[in-house]
């Protein structure tokens, strides 16, 4: 049995529980780090808008962080550079043919359209999981995501040979085609090329939950939305290093979850 935490390069973990007093802080609505971030920032995924709002999802009931764009949070980001991300997720996708619904954005002031960015996209019918590199030319779609089921997934930057991938099992990795060479590496940086300063940590940061994408907007999405159940960050590719431990990994939390 492979775990999560047993992939090398493991940093950053969030279970979004919020009957878990060692995942969530309810008194200061705040997500406690499982990994190796230890005292930055606390550790913390912060609340940075709305109220959060939590439900039991899939056949086990675990609980799980809604994402209607009405609450967004702010986590430490370890893969500014090049990592892999790892997520549970469900999307509720029933409407909106070609509406993106942005999960992760990797600078928590920047467009979205100038960004890295993770997120659910539904067209013709079907919802998949979509990474983009800061330049839009990298870009990598997965399978196909049934609406309301668990998937569990991950996602790759490689700053070496400029390759985006996404798995849904760690058996089958899909990847985009390798992003032009800059010399700067920041047309796939998941902080967009931003610098952080000591007045403006927004490049260390994830955006989450800002569905829509518009900086400032917190309107609710009433028929489509997100719940997030976790989120891992690991240093380096891991779907080209450790590609057979992440599948064990998806598989076992797939289990536990009932996908």
């Amino acid at each position: 049995m492979t775990y999560v935490w047993d992939i090398p390069g493991w940093v950053s973990g969030f279970r979004f529980d919020d009957t878990d007093p060692l995942a969530y802080d309810a008194t200061n609505q705040k997500f406690i780090d499982q990994a190796g971030f230890g005292a930055f920032r606390s550790g913390n995924a912060t609340l940075r808008a709305g109220t959060p709002l939590f439900a039991g999802v899939g056949p086990y009931s675990r609980r799980g962080l809604k994402l209607d764009n009405s609450n967004q949070w702010d986590l430490p980001n370890s893969m500014a550079w090049e990592g892999t991300l790892l997520i549970a997720f469900s999307p509720v996708c029933p409407s909106a043919p070609t509406l993106a619904h942005n999960i992760f954005v990797g600078n928590k002031t920047a467009l979205v359209s100038s960004n890295a960015r993770a997120f659910v996209q539904k067209a013709s019918g079907v919802i998949n999981l979509r990474l983009t590199g800061a330049a839009a030319s990298a870009a990598v779609t997965s399978a196909a995501i049934t609406n309301a089921s668990i998937a569990v997934a991950a996602m790759s930057v490689n700053q070496q040979d400029r390759i985006l991938r996404v798995t849904l099992d760690g058996v089958t990795v899909t990847a985009s085609s390798a992003l032009a060479d800059d010399n700067t590496g920041q047309k796939l940086a998941w902080s967009g090329g931003a610098v952080p300063t000591p007045t403006d940590l927004s490049a260390m940061f994830l955006r989450m939950g800002n569905n829509s994408g518009t900086i400032g907007d917190t309107t609710a999405n009433a028929t489509d939305y997100i719940y997030m159940l976790e989120a891992h960050q690991f240093t380096g590719d891991v779907l080209t290093t450790d590609l057979s431990k992440v599948a064990d990994a998806i598989a076992e939390r797939k289990a536990y979850y009932g996908a």
